[in-house]
């Protein structure tokens, strides 16, 4: 009789037993024409275009081919706006926050730029999302509110966090049709309805990164704790260490072989983790010091990842398919 079992990395050592995992084939890096551009914010839309933000180069770049050769900047109208985050809105142009400008930005798939100021000064905007709503859903951090906006670009509601300077980062999607929010300096996960009710969830950790997995919960990085965790749409959670570090998770994406894909930031790597916890893959980014943030996946099982000091747009491909190895009942 032969039966599958999902072990730990420990357990697997100790009995002698393998794990074959994806296969990496290779990181390609893509060198942004604007010096010292220091890309953040990553997306991906139908279509395979690579849409990125230049925080620094006041730019949203796209890249369309592999080569890195089809690589197009769009300037934002407003001077030093500071773009952080990107999004394919569901009216298919590419939607992104002006963390500085205190805008909110629209750029078409023809190049044209409008951009929606904020009501309130100094709200910051940093990450943004498409919500189960059909409208655009965005974290202020100098506001300390969630806000929403229209694909006409009315903005419909903000939302203040209960949790004052909560240092909000990043927002979701969830299964649950709510939108998920990591409150870096709060130490919490938030989330929010389409109808504006928050709830808020301790974590006791700062938390960066927070994206939906192949599981149907939230998962999200603890940067200084080196911790990934997760979080079930009725509030369990659940936290993993990582490998010894620091690594310094940020970016995280649901992606291939059914698996989590982490940024680690402080030590320079793509990290591949199981929904149990487990981590099987660790690969180094070829440049040094790469700075390395966010990332994102495409249909092709292709990772791609922004590399802030590096000015380089990182792209990670896969082959094969995960297989648990049979353990033999005796």
């Amino acid at each position: 009789m032969t039966c599958f079992i999902i072990l730990s990395p420990d357990v697997w050592a100790e009995n002698g037993l393998a794990y074959s995992s994806l296969v990496s084939n290779s990181i390609v890096e893509h060198v942004i024409p604007t010096a010292s551009s220091a890309p953040y914010g990553i997306a991906v839309d139908a279509a395979g275009a690579v849409w990125f933000t230049e925080t620094d180069g006041n730019k949203i770049g796209k890249l369309i081919s592999s080569d890195g050769v089809s690589l197009t900047e769009y300037v934002i109208p407003t001077a030093g706006s500071f773009p952080a985050d990107v999004v394919l809105g569901p009216d298919g142009d590419i939607w992104f926050t002006e963390y500085i400008g205190n805008k909110i930005g629209r750029l078409t798939p023809t190049g044209a730029i409008t951009e929606y100021p904020l009501p309130q000064a100094n709200s910051m905007p940093i990450a943004i999302t498409v919500g189960s709503d059909g409208n655009l859903w965005f974290c202020e951090e100098g506001g300390n509110r969630i806000g929403k906006m229209n694909t006409s670009g009315t903005l419909l509601a903000e939302y203040n966090v209960p949790t004052p300077n909560s240092g909000l980062n990043d927002i979701v999607a969830g299964p649950d049709g709510g939108l998920w929010f990591t409150e870096y300096l709060g130490m919490k996960i938030g989330k929010i309805t389409p109808a504006g009710t928050i709830t808020e969830y301790e974590i006791g950790a700062k938390v960066f990164g927070i994206a939906a997995g192949p599981d149907s919960n939230l998962w999200f990085t603890e940067t200084r704790a080196n911790r990934v965790g997760k979080i079930t749409p009725l509030g369990t959670i659940t936290e993993f260490d990582l490998p010894a570090g620091p690594n310094g998770p940020q970016g995280i994406v649901s992606g291939p072989g059914d698996s989590l894909w982490i940024v680690a930031n402080f030590s320079n790597k793509i990290l591949q983790v199981l929904t149990f916890g487990a981590v099987l893959n660790e690969t180094p980014i070829p440049t040094d010091q790469s700075g390395a943030v966010m990332i994102a996946a495409d249909a092709q099982n292709n990772l791609w990842f922004t590399e802030m000091d590096g000015n380089k747009i990182g792209q990670l491909t896969f082959t094969g398919g995960s297989i648990y190895l049979p353990l033999i009942s005796r």
